[in-house]
């Protein structure tokens, strides 16, 4: 770290070079990455080119807008995370007011700006020599390290890939990457978008990765499973392995204990892993024994990963703010903290909360109004995101209770402790609502510690240091005071409150994202004391105390990577392929597919069509009856196909416009009986005769007359 004398000798590096030396380094990761995915090396040519012209240079226009100035480790990070950001919310406003093909001029007139303000100064910048410390080159190694596992984990890499016999792996089993791709899909027909697993129901969301796939799916032509697997990813780790350094570096002053802190948020994890080796659980030990694990937000396809991009940029943005009070660094700190309820809404209420706590704090202790000026800005920037995710959902309500979540008896069942006296006067207080002097000084006492030691792991150790800034702020030290409510607010909010849908209250609980996000960010603390900790030390006892603390942070990591390696993929055969394709390439408009179970999901997901019902997380977005009732519909449809029935009254409900028929399971079904139709005559009611449509070895596809 800094105090590791003589490692941070600075060198210099001319353009040429590095020029030269990033694109080797792209080369060969380009050339493992194609190998390994069977992606074709254009589609990897343009992905880069999209994310330089559509990403980096609309970015860059913006910070010369603003006029900052910037480091070149810091330029590039912001360039791309304010060109994800304002990209995406063009994007946006191009497709709300149907004008789509507009969009191409914001990168062609970012491209021409670039090149026109580059044409004067190109010999100045190509005689330009950057510094290039040794941290620049373990950030480099460290990057290679962040990205290694998407190539084994089942859900990136390999997903979905085509194998040469023109079949294709998939990984069945959890439901996010079928969420997060249907909801991709769907995206490229409409930004007022229905659920592609529930069609005709309204989409609630905060779809701002997913818009970020669209885009570039439709300027780039990319394909979606190309970048929701293997694109996208790789470039979200990047990103936020490269915010977080640069933050981190600003925040210490040590590009060393920024490494760690990279390290720190990216794969650190709690302390289940001392339960699980100890009753050798064959479980995810951070889900199941804490239930707020924080290495799902770097590997499982979730909108949480982008969303610390901008989190950490725009803390980055605030401590500029804070040192120089330019109103570029005001506006574009407020534009980032804004966007984040585009990309996690609960991210976004987060950091908008924190803010307003440290805003008020320093106003009425230090009479600073520079934080609540952040909060002004950002709360109008905010305010559409969290009106569309108030007043949008006209599916299934949200529940909002002040109400503890169980999550002190769950651990205690976890740990076998579920029968014991503490954990019954835990359940009698968490579940039976019994309240007496025992079990709330048991809760207080021995549980809950215990709860937070395990679920923040090393982080505990830091506690200490955000409770002693929340309790005596400092002056100009205001940047630390939102850190460090930011981290105390996630498990007040998580441990008090309850986020489920109003049909089903014991479901799922959104609040745990507080947590998670606090868990990330207190690595910043962890980083910070393990500084302090180096101060005076020889560099023995240096690489012993950051030796212990990643061996402490890592070892729940290391078997969530082993947990999902060992999940195995489905092999979707080249027929049921040749209709995922026919499909996705013949409704352009979501069109509603009706499909036996075998095909059902992966239309949702793979393909621009719709279905009546999925299993994707349905019942978040309509009652348990409805679901029933759609279930019930679906089930009934093939049963009666397969007895020589067609269900035209099921087909009208759904407005359905093609049926999938699978030969071997369902039969080739009631649209054989009757001879083909050119066209449907005037006044038959829809869904009374189907038309064959395409046809392969074991499947049938029938468009709806």
């Amino acid at each position: 770290m800094k105090t590791l004398r003589g490692l941070g000798a600075e060198r210099r590096i001319s353009v040429p070079h590095l020029a030269i030396i990033l694109g080797i380094a792209l080369l060969l990761y380009t050339v493992v990455f194609c190998m390994w995915t069977r992606v074709s090396p254009w589609a990897v040519v343009r992905f880069f080119l999209a994310i330089v012209f559509i990403l980096f240079l609309p970015g860059k226009i913006l910070v010369v807008a603003a006029r900052l100035r910037l480091g070149p480790l810091e330029d590039w990070a912001l360039c791309l995370v304010l060109g994800v950001a304002a990209s995406t919310g063009l994007y946006w406003i191009c497709a709300l007011l149907g004008v789509r093909g507009l969009f191409p001029l914001w990168p062609l007139g970012a491209t021409g700006f670039c090149l026109f303000r580059g044409a004067r100064r190109w010999r100045r910048v190509v005689g330009c020599h950057f510094p290039l410390e040794i941290s620049h080159v373990l950030l480099a190694g460290l990057l290679g390290l962040i990205l290694l596992p998407l190539f084994f984990l089942s859900m990136y890499y390999r997903n979905m890939v085509l194998l040469p016999d023109g079949s294709m792996t998939y990984l069945d089993g959890p439901a996010d990457p079928f969420f997060h791709l249907s909801v991709a899909n769907e995206l490229t027909l409409s930004v007022s978008p229905q659920v592609p697993f529930i069609a005709g129901q309204p989409l609630t969301y905060h779809y701002g990765m997913h818009l970020l796939a669209a885009m570039l799916s439709d300027v780039a032509r990319l394909g979606m499973l190309d970048l929701m697997f293997r694109f996208l990813p790789t470039f979200f780790l990047a990103l936020t392995t490269l915010a977080i350094f640069c933050f981190a570096r600003v925040w210490m002053g040590s590009s060393y204990a920024a490494l760690l802190a990279v390290l720190l948020v990216i794969v650190g994890e709690d302390f289940s892993f001392l339960p699980g080796l100890l009753l050798k659980s064959d479980e995810v030990w951070s889900y199941w024994f804490f239930h707020v694990p924080t290495i799902y937000s770097s590997y499982f396809i979730n909108p949480i990963l982008p969303a610390l991009a901008i989190l950490f940029a725009g803390l980055l943005c605030l401590v500029r703010f804070y040192e120089k009070g330019e109103k570029g660094w005001l506006v574009v700190t407020a534009f980032l903290f804004a966007s984040l309820s585009a990309y996690k809404l609960f991210t976004g209420v987060h950091a908008l909360t924190a803010l307003a706590m440290a805003g008020l704090t320093y106003l009425m202790v230090f009479r600073d109004r520079l934080l609540l000026k952040v909060v002004a800005l950002t709360a109008l920037g905010s305010a559409p995101f969290l009106l569309a995710g108030w007043l949008g959902g006209a599916g299934l309500a949200t529940s909002i209770r002040l109400q503890p979540w169980p999550s002190v008896p769950k651990m205690l069942h976890a740990l076998g402790l579920g029968g014991t006296w503490l954990g019954v006067q835990m359940r009698l207080l968490f579940r039976g609502g019994v309240v007496s002097f025992t079990n709330l000084a048991l809760l207080f006492a021995v549980a809950l510690p215990v709860y937070l030691a395990g679920s923040l792991g090393v982080g505990i150790a830091a506690i200490p240091s955000v409770i002693k800034t929340l309790s005596r702020p400092r002056e100009w030290k205001a940047v630390r005071f939102f850190l460090a409510s930011f981290v105390l607010l996630g498990p007040a909010i998580a441990l008090t409150w309850s986020l489920t849908p109003e049909d089903a209250p014991r479901a799922y609980n959104d609040a745990v994202w507080f947590y998670v996000e606090s868990k990330h960010l207190l690595w910043l603390f962890v980083a910070e004391l393990v500084l302090l900790a180096l101060r005076g030390r020889s560099r023995f006892w240096q690489a012993v105390i950051v030796a212990a603390v990643i061996v402490l942070a890592v070892p729940s990591s290391i078997q969530y990577f082993g947990m999902q390696m060992s999940q195995g993929r489905a092999v979707l055969d080249r027929s049921g392929v040749e209709v995922i394709t026919y499909m996705d390439q013949n409704c352009q408009r979501g069109e509603v597919v009706l499909s036996g179970q075998r095909l059902n999901t992966l239309l949702a997901a793979a393909t621009r069509c719709r279905v009546p019902v999925a299993d994707l997380y349905a019942s978040v977005y309509i009652s348990q009856i409805e679901l029933d009732q759609r279930l019930a519909d679906f089930d009934g449809f093939w049963q009666s196909w397969r007895n020589g029935e067609l269900r035209a009254d099921i087909l009208a409900k759904y407005g359905v416009a093609y049926v999938v028929a699978d030969k071997q399971a369902d039969g080739v079904g009631p649209g054989a009986l009757a001879p083909p139709a050119n066209e449907a005559e005037p006044g038959r009611a829809h869904g009374s005769s189907l038309r064959p449509y395409f046809e392969n070895e074991e499947f049938v596809i029938y468009q709806v007359l």
